[in-house]
């Protein structure tokens, strides 16, 4: 049995993600580099999860991970510390105080090369003694490309 009629198939398949797409990567996973002056600060927020951002040498970069604490009271509920992996960002001392419900880091591009930041929380109260445990978490990541 040939399967000759299979080849056109799977090419016809494929091409269109590419010629379409431009590209195969999830939006989420694109970098943004935009005309943002050198000097300018990004802030990075929960709204920025997944994102790649690019930045300058020089660069400050803000995060702050909020959540509501009326609705989230528990601290287990709010945002762990950021991580930092990678070389490309230094972490700077945190001077501002943060409001209940929210988590600050800041960095400075340091080097070319590419850095990721992450943070998670858990999206349930503590359980009372004796009650079951909810184990759901709420991650957050942001790569930073640093040129």
């Amino acid at each position: 049995m040939r399967l000759s009629w299979l080849v056109p198939i799977l090419v016809g398949v494929a091409a269109p993600a590419v010629v379409l797409g431009g590209s195969t990567t999830p939006a989420a996973a694109r970098t943004v580099c935009d005309n943002r002056p050198a000097g300018q600060v990004i802030t990075l927020s929960v709204a920025d999860n997944g994102l790649a951002v690019c930045a300058h040498r020089g660069q400050r970069i803000e995060v702050v991970l909020q959540v509501d604490p009326d609705r989230n009271p528990a601290p287990e509920q709010w945002w762990r510390p950021v991580d930092l992996t990678g070389n490309a960002l230094t972490a700077l001392p945190q001077t501002k105080m943060a409001t209940r419900g929210t988590t600050l880091a800041s960095y400075s591009a340091a080097a070319h090369g590419r850095a990721s930041l992450t943070s998670y929380r858990s999206l349930c109260a503590p359980p009372q003694h004796g009650s079951a445990s909810c184990m759901a978490m709420q991650s957050w990541s942001v790569t930073v490309q640093v040129r």
